[in-house]
């Protein structure tokens, strides 16, 4: 049996994802440095169309990320849960967490340490991808409700 497509719940996680990516560039990748002398008149009073359209952007890619888990959800509840779902997300979050440590130890970014060695080996329980880990947890959660989950 083929599954139906929910075209409005993917068009839906798009803007979503949009949305987050926003907040992302804004927070994380120098977009807020027009927000550095919030507190101060006259710089608000030169940038604050700037700031309010800025700041706005953070809010809605918060929710955006609030969509994403409430899509992701839904479409858990339809889901068969399986115990070799889980060790291929790991798998990915491994991989990919250590690849950035190794990474950022290369080109000197980030000083090498036992303890963020650990982390990076062992990135869902340490939490080192806050979302990663809500979403296995979310999954591990789903799969107590099925018996044969191999």
């Amino acid at each position: 049996m083929k599954k139906q497509r929910s075209s409005n719940i993917e068009l839906l996680r798009i803007v979503a994802m949009f949305l987050i990516v926003l907040h992302h560039a804004i927070v994380h990748g120098g977009l807020d440095k027009a927000t550095i002398d919030f507190y101060t008149i006259p710089h608000f009073l030169a940038h604050g169309v700037t700031i309010f359209l800025l700041q706005s952007l953070v809010v809605f890619g918060k929710m955006g990320v609030a969509i994403f888990v409430l899509i992701t959800g839904y479409f858990m509840v339809y889901s068969q849960a399986r115990l070799v779902k889980v060790i291929k997300i790991w798998l990915a979050i491994f991989i990919y967490s250590l690849g950035l440590f190794v990474f950022a130890i290369a080109i000197g970014a980030q000083n090498f340490s036992l303890a963020g060695l650990v982390k990076s080996i062992l990135p869902v329980i340490f939490s080192n991808y806050w979302f990663m880990t809500s979403y296995v947890v979310m999954y591990l959660g789903d799969c107590k409700n099925y018996p044969n989950t191999y």
